[in-house]
Order: structure tokens, then sequence, then C-alpha cells
């Protein structure tokens, strides 16, 4: 029997290469400009694309000499009219690498090299963290002035350290970290090798054993910002000027017992780094001074911390409780080391609106590439994990469900097993978690149509499986060998049949995602084998990166899955807004999905689908057919009404299901690759171009497209 995907098959043909290298010109423009302005800008250049994710290891081995073999001889061509600092590869056939105004003119004219673009990955390769500006500082000052001393926080394997209450850190030295910074110091110096002016200019710190100072130009920070060497850079002196964020107490999303949940969030001082990937010591240590410092605070107002959570401790992100008169005193403590603290509030709602994509993921299954070893990560109200497009056999493919609520406002959770010292979350692992809503009269009355369904819909599009029990077999997710793991973050007010999701428990799901990946705490594989789908979003849009304005804590806890090499996709939203994007998709680090129409072609924006400048944002926006309202081109996936439920809809949620599910693809044949290559390789070989028209003028993102 034939599989009717939830992608319609589209042909796609590849046409033939010219002797120069190919760019569009709109591309070329933005980066003459950015080259004319910061003195290089990064692109991304198609040296010889890997079209067969399948493709042996022999042709691997084959396909990659032949890469290296131009990839030296385009450097030649380059010459000083590039920056190799920053320069990045990857295994399906791509470079990136910083050019001046002059390499852009030299890459147009080049026979090693197929075509080159906008590197829509370059702000994801970065990391540092920039939480408190100082990286930007850096770049803003080098621009001016062509080299500053710079302060480099050496990226070593720990010591302890506390968090003083005037907001500076003292050290606990140690024989261990002394034996460690000559080590790291020499690294540096030969990965900086051709910069000599900052080999000669070091000075270690007499405080701070693991800082040192450097002059810093242009071709060293494009080194230096890239490195795992490095966990902090600024300029020399700089001081930490973010103003401490206090939310108002909101009487209106109490819980019962009439304290307010907050997140406060410490600032964790010169040494602070939401990257640990590789570095279990330090990131203990990290989490040790985080908790003493927090436990110094909150007793101080008569306050007892929850359990030590490794993951919230790393962060610096403490949730507490509180009664009005001990936030005030908490607020007029005005203890330096707070930097926000962030009461709980419903933010989010489903983004449903429906697609049928045509991605050309059938072409991926008839290779054998089908997401094995994968877990899509189901942040939403739910997923039925008896659904028999969600079933292997007679195992659930939902292979873990975990559940976030609040009892707040109005809203009560409904995980099982909560109590008050979880404020409305069920247990980790506690089973049937991340089902949805069982109450099907309330479901129906919440919404008609979805009745509680969205998380389950979502599942199914990113990794359902064909089954002759639903529509005959013939619907197919995207990665249809995948695992899943449903996360359910939504409380409901009954009396309004209403449903949100709300900040804290989206917090924490994350927070609970990078536990289980290691992306904290040191884990024993490089790369965590996770996709995490977010098909939800606020009614506000943003018009660039909005961590600041919405939430410093989602913010760590995103970037933490960003050092965990986790992509995280979420949808634009379904309002034809074209100035801005709904949260989380607004984030620095959530990849934010648009969608195009279910019409066989799929090359323009759908009609409701939001988008921002794409420019504007550090992750870039990728487009998946999500279909257009009218009957016949919505999507078909799966619902919780029964086992076998399925219902038809449209919207950039389905956009962003779809793109999730494409990205299981990618890192079940490339396993070790970052988010970062994964957007490479979308943009340069997995996608076609789909422009469009914001009031700013024409822009364009890439629509997935298996190869």
């Amino acid at each position: 029997m034939k599989i009717r995907a939830l992608i319609p098959l589209v042909l796609f043909v590849a046409c033939p290469y010219g002797f120069a290298a190919q760019v569009d010109q709109n591309d070329l423009s933005f980066l003459s400009a950015v080259a004319s302005e910061q003195g290089a800008v990064r692109v991304a250049i198609n040296i010889d694309p890997l079209r067969k994710l399948n493709a042996s290891a022999e042709e691997k081995s084959e396909h990659a000499k032949r890469v290296l073999m131009k990839t030296e001889k385009l450097k030649a061509e380059l010459g000083d009219q590039a920056y190799f600092g920053g320069f990045w590869s990857n295994a399906t056939g791509q470079i990136g690498l910083y050019v001046k105004r002059g390499g852009l003119q030299i890459l147009q004219n080049s026979q090693n090299a197929i075509s080159f673009t906008r590197d829509i990955s370059d702000k994801m390769r970065i990391k540092i963290s920039d939480l408190d500006g100082g990286l930007s500082a850096l770049h803003n000052a080098i621009n001016r002035e062509g080299t500053v001393v710079a302060d480099i926080v050496l990226s070593t394997d720990g010591t302890s350290y506390r968090l003083l209450p005037d907001g500076s850190v003292s050290i606990d030295p140690s024989a261990e970290l002394s034996s460690q910074v000559p080590g790291v110091v020499n690294k540096l110096k030969a990965l900086v090798a051709d910069r000599s002016e900052f080999a000669n200019s070091i000075r270690s710190d007499p405080i701070y054993p693991m800082i040192i100072s450097a002059k810093v130009d242009k071709a060293a920070l494009l080194f230096l910002q890239e490195s795992d060497l490095v966990r902090n850079l600024r300029p020399k002196g700089f001081k930490d000027a973010r103003k401490t964020t206090w939310s108002e107490f909101d009487n209106s999303n109490t819980r019962p017992d009439g304290r307010l949940e907050f997140l406060v969030t410490l600032r964790g001082g010169i040494l602070f780094s939401p990257n640990m990937l590789y570095k279990a010591t330090a990131a203990r240590y990290q989490a040790q001074a985080n908790r003493a410092a927090a436990k110094e605070i909150f007793e101080a107002v008569g306050i007892s911390l929850s359990k030590e959570d490794s993951v919230s401790d790393f962060q610096g992100i403490f949730e507490v409780a509180l009664l009005p008169d001990q936030y005030e005193r908490l607020k007029l403590n005005a203890d330096p080391r707070i930097l926000d603290a962030q009461a709980n509030r419903p933010i989010a709602t489903t983004k449903l609106g429906a697609s049928a994509p045509q991605i050309n993921a059938p072409a991926a299954w008839t290779a054998g590439v089908r997401g094995a070893g994968q877990t899509i990560v189901i942040i939403d109200h739910g997923v039925r994990s008896d659904h028999k497009m969600l079933m292997n056999g007679s195992a659930k493919r939902v292979v873990a469900q975990d559940c976030f609520g609040s009892d707040s406002g109005g809203y009560t959770s409904i995980c099982p097993g909560k109590n008050i010292t979880l404020n409305g979350d069920s247990p980790a692992t506690t089973p049937n978690s991340g089902e949805p809503l069982s109450n099907a009269i309330k479901c129906q009355q919440i919404n008609l149509n979805i009745k509680c369904g969205h998380g389950t819909h979502m599942a199914a599009i990113a990794a359902g499986r064909s089954t002759p029990l639903v529509d005959n077999g013939n619907l197919q997710g995207v990665a249809p060998d995948a695992s899943l793991h449903s996360i359910n973050v939504f409380s409901y007010n009954m009396n309004a049949n209403t449903e949100q999701a709300f900040l804290t428990d989206i917090t924490k799901a994350l927070q609970w995602v990078a536990q289980l990946s290691g992306g904290s705490v040191g884990p024993s594989a490089p790369v965590a084998q996770m996709v995490v789908n977010m098909s939800i979003g606020s009614v506000a849009t943003y018009q660039n990166d909005c961590d600041a304005a919405v939430s410093v804590p989602s913010r760590i806890a995103l970037q933490t899955l960003r050092w965990a090499n986790i992509p995280v996709f979420s949808s634009t939203g379904n309002h034809n807004i074209q100035n801005g994007v709904n949260w989380p998709a607004c984030s620095e680090f959530v990849i934010k999905v648009a969608a195009v129409p279910n019409d066989g072609a799929g090359v323009m924006k759908a009609s409701y689908s939001n988008l921002g400048i794409p420019s504007n944002y550090s992750s870039p926006t990728i487009f998946a057919p999500g279909g257009e309202p009218s009957p016949g081109v919505r999507i078909l996936s799966a619902g919780r009404v029964d086992d076998v439920d399925i219902f038809y809809y449209y919207g950039t949620s389905q956009a962003a299901a779809h793109v999730s599910g494409f990205a299981a693809l990618y890192k079940s044949t490339m396993p070790t690759a970052t988010v970062a290559d994964f957007v490479s390789w979308v943009n340069s070989v997995a996608s076609i171009p789909v422009p469009f028209t914001l009031p700013s003028g024409p822009v364009s993102a890439p629509r997935i497209l298996y190869p």
C-alpha cells in the first residue's frame, strides 16, 4: 500500500552549476553592507554538497577529501581578504569564514566554490554567552579602535568560588587551578599563533588566576569567541550595567495560599557561563556558588530554598513561592547579586493554525533515513501515548513523560502526584504525567476543533508511523523511527474553559530537558540525541531577540540546550504580523518556524504566518508548509479523542513540528553535528528559498526540502 505522507512528494531538479560561485544579489548587497560597516562578514560557502545523508563510510571519506582540497585552494585564493578565526566546516560539504569586502569579489569569481550566501548560523556558533553585554561591548570597541585590551576568562575545569554580597567574586586558590592555567594559555597562544601582538601582550590577573588580559584585534576576537578555551570575554574593566528587574506582585496570579511563584535569577559574576558542557567540575563549582549565594539572600528574609537541583543551581535560577510581605522584604534588601525576580504568569497558548508540508520526506525514508536514535521532545499540552500512530506494535513510542503545571490565578495544574512543595508539578518521570487533559467534555468546551489534541497532533506530524488502523495506513510523520518525550506544561481554568502555559512551567521543562541531556553537568557524549518542539507562543510579538524583555531565566535555560547541541523549534505565530514573531520563537536560542501554503509548491509565505526581519534575530527563520485555512489544504494528523482519532488543521504549529522531525532525520545520520551544522545544511543543501516582502523590503528564508 502506498503511504501518503503528511508531506506530498515534490520533485526537485538541481540546476547545473556555472563556472563561478553563485550568489543571490540581495544576499550580496547585505554581505557587502555588513563587510563595509564591520570590516568583515561571515559567509556560508557550498564547496561540494553531500546530498546523500546515508552515504557509505567510503563515500563520505572520499567526499571529505574533495572538500578539504577545494577548501585549501579557496583559502589560498582569499589570502588576506579573509579572517580564519571562526572558520567552520561540516560533513555535508559546507564551510564558513569571515571575509572582507574584497573577499566577496574573489568568491564570486572562484571556481573552488559552487555558491555562497549569508551565514544564517553565524551568531549560533559564538560560545561566549554575552548575558551582561561584555562581548558586544568588545566587538563595538574593536570596530571603533582596531585593538582593545580585553579580559579573557579561561575555561579551566574547576576552582571553588563565592559570590559576595557586593556582587564581586572571591576565588578559593587551588593547586589544581594553578597547574591548569599555563596549559590553557599556551593553547590560546597556539590558536591565535599569527597574532603576535596578542601572544606578547598576555598578562595574568593577581586576584583571579583564571583571568588573563591581552590586546585583541578583529582577527584574534574571531578566534577567541568560538573557542572552548574561553569562558568569558569582555573589555578590560567592563562593568555589568544591567539593572535588577523586579516584577510587580500580581495578586491575580497567586496560588490559593496567597503566595506568588517567582523565578529569581542571580548575576553569577565574571565566572558565570551557561556553557559548561565539557567541564563537569567547573559546572559543579558554579552550582555550589550560586546555591550558597541564594541561600544567603533568601534566609535574610526568612525563606528556605527547595532541595538542590543540579540544573537550576548551575544556571542560578531559583523558584520560590512568596507572600507579599516576603517579596517586599526581598526588594527592600536589594541584594546586588539578584539580576531578575520574575513572577509566574500565563504566557503561552497553543499555536494551531495546519499544513501538509512538501519536504520530500519519502526520499529520506526510501534511503533508510527515518530518525532512529533520536528523541523528539514535545513541550505542549500532552500527547496521547497510546494513539495507534505513536505505537510500535504493542510498545509506546512515547518513551518518557513529565508534567509542569501551576495552581495559580484561577488555573489548576492537571499534573498527577503533585504536592505543595512541587508547586503544581509532577515528580520527575511520573507515569502518564505527559498525557492530555482526560475530561472530554471540558476539552470540547475549551476548543471544539482541537479537543486537547494539539500535542498529539504535533507528535504525529513529527514522528507518527503509518498503521492500517488510521486512515487505511496512508498517514506517516516526518521521522517515523524517532522516539517521543511528552512534557505537558498547560494548566486549566475549568470555570472559564481556558488553557494556558505558565512561564515558570515552560522554563522548568527546558531545564529538565537540559538535565536529561547532561548539558549542564558534563555528559558522557558531546551531543545529545534530542530535538525540542514548542508549537506554543505568546500573543505579543517582538521585532528582535526578546529574551531580556520576556524572560531571563528561559534565555539561560535555552542557551544551555544550545550548548548541548539540542535544537529548539517554535512557531512564529498565526496573525499575519509582518514585523515580529511570538515568544518563545523570538528567543536568541530558538529557531523560528514560519509556514508556507500546502499547494504542492510551497514557495510563498502562508497568509497568516507571522514574520520579522530575519537579520534582526540571532537564530534563523525556516519555512515549512503549514497549509491555509481552506478545506482540502490543511494537515491531517492524530488527535486525542480516541486511539485512532485524526483531524485537519493548519498553521505555524504544524510547520514547526515538521522541521522538528526534519532535524531528527538529519541528526540520526549526523549524530555529532551541532545545531549550527543543521542550520547550515538546511540553508545550503536541504531547502529552496522563499522570497517575501516585509514593510522594510524584500527578504528570503529557506523552506526545508530533503535533497
